[in-house]
Formats: C-alpha cells, sequence, structure tokens
C-alpha cells in the first residue's frame, strides 16, 4: 500500500519577520526595530493601506531612470528628432503630468517618438515570471506592436516610434529577472522582432522592433 504524499503548504502567505525588520530597518535609519510580539490584522492592514502606493511610485522612480538612460540607450542611433534630448525637463514634463498613462504608455510626451511599458515586477517564480505576469508582460509586448485604441498618437507616427519594455532588473535573494525576462522572450510569438538592449553599447535601434530596458534598483534616483 502506497502512502499518500504529503501536500507541502503554500508560503505565499506567510510574512518572514526577519526580512520585515532588516526592510523596516533599512527605510527607518534605525539600528534596531522591535516588532510587537502580537501584530493584529488592523496592524497589518494600517501597513497594506501606507504601502498602497508603492507600485506607482516604483514605476515612476524607474520610468525617471530609464529617462536618464536615453542618452545611453540613443548613443549609436542617428535620427534628427532626438537631437537636444533634455533629460531635466523630460523628467519635469513626466512629473508634471497627471495622468502619465493618459496617452496610453507609461512614458510618452509629445513630439518625442518614444513611447514605453515600464514594468516593476519581480518575477514570482523567481528565476521566471508566474502566468499571470507573463499574460500581463505579453499583453504590453502586443501594445507596443500594434498601436493601443486608447493612445493619442496617429498610427504613422506610431510605425516610426521607438518602443521599449523597460522591466526591473533585480537580482537578490534568489530571484533573477534576466533568466525570466529570457524566459518571457522565448515564449513570446513575435519573439524575433523583441531585443534585448546592452547598455554598455547599445545596438542601432529601430522602429520595427521593441527593445527591451533593463535597469538595476541603484539606476533610479535616491529619494
Amino acid at each position: 500500500m502506497t502512502s499518500k504524499k504529503k501536500k507541502t503548504s503554500p508560503d505565499n502567505d506567510k510574512i518572514d519577520l526577519k526580512k520585515l525588520k532588516i526592510a523596516l530597518k533599512n527605510v527607518l535609519d534605525n539600528e534596531e526595530v522591535p516588532l510587537k510580539e502580537n501584530i493584529t490584522l488592523n496592524d497589518w492592514l494600517e501597513l497594506k493601506i501606507a504601502l498602497n502606493p508603492i507600485n506607482n511610485f516604483i514605476t515612476k522612480k524607474l520610468t525617471i531612470a530609464f529617462i536618464n538612460k536615453l542618452e545611453i540607450i540613443f548613443k549609436n542611433t542617428q535620427d534628427s528628432r532626438l537631437k537636444g534630448i533634455n533629460v531635466s525637463d523630460l523628467e519635469k514634463k513626466y512629473d508634471d503630468e497627471e495622468n502619465v498613462n493618459k496617452n496610453g504608455y507609461d512614458f510618452g510626451i509629445a513630439n518625442l517618438p518614444i513611447i514605453a511599458e515600464v514594468k516593476a515586477n519581480i518575477p514570482y517564480g523567481k528565476r521566471k515570471y508566474g502566468s499571470s505576469q507573463k499574460t500581463g508582460l505579453k499583453k504590453d509586448l502586443d501594445g507596443l506592436f500594434t498601436k493601443k485604441k486608447k493612445a493619442k498618437i496617429t498610427k504613422e507616427a506610431f510605425d516610426e516610434t521607438y518602443k521599449f519594455l523597460v522591466v526591473l532588473d533585480y537580482d537578490r535573494n534568489g530571484y533573477n529577472t534576466s533568466e525570466a525576462v529570457e524566459d518571457l522572450i522565448h515564449g513570446y510569438s513575435n519573439c524575433e522582432e523583441v531585443i534585448k538592449i546592452d547598455l554598455n553599447d547599445p545596438q542601432k535601434l529601430d522602429s520595427g522592433h521593441v527593445y527591451i530596458v533593463m535597469l538595476k534598483p541603484e539606476d533610479s534616483n535616491q529619494l
């Protein structure tokens, strides 16, 4: 008689208090962060509410990091429309924009032939994106190859626009976004038209491909 395998309990509902203390220590600038012995559900809810804007905040920081890399990204691309890119002005326009997604993309400034989707996903499977993450990212790639209906840009202008998927490059605690991105590209239907940019020696870009820009957390501005 064979014994039934014991089901392993999922760990996505468990909070690592040690990691929580380290994270709090990092942001509170305190040597030690004592936690209450009994943390109530109300306490966790208050923490959740306080951190509610964090995803949008990280996306904004990553977008600003992307803006700061534009001169490097287009280093080997000759296009008169890109002359005189002023990073400070772009940052201000992006910061002042009430709804940065109103043009259909996370980054898209009028009269600049650049659009980008910016994703700060940490791979659910550590070295692979989870199924829902992949679905979302593939949808973003689709929206970069084919103009979104809500995008306030003509089809002709869209066809001549440089297109980017900006991804958070996280390589800590067993996570590896680079491997997850390779897996994503490999499983994408139009994978031959998706190219990762080498920021050390950027290739010449064109408007027919979608380029993946991987930015590390340290590429972002400090608070």
